[in-house]
């Protein structure tokens, strides 16, 4: 009987954490980004950070 009581709290606590990692993954905002062009990558607005080059002075700007 004891077994089965183990069992069936292990069973609970994996499903418990399952959906509580489910839950975090979908409460993360999505990454806003857009191209522009600037001579140097520290120009994107406030609050946005360069995140890769594109061709010449383009830059991705993003904000999460």
């Amino acid at each position: 009987m004891k077994f089965a009581a183990i069992i069936t709290l292990t069973l609970c606590i994996l499903l418990i954490n399952a959906g509580l990692t489910e839950a975090a993954k979908k409460s993360k905002k999505p990454q806003a980004c857009w191209k522009a062009c600037y001579s140097t990558a520290d120009q994107c607005p406030e609050g946005f950070f360069a995140k890769k080059r594109m061709a010449g002075f383009c830059w991705t700007c993003c904000r999460n």
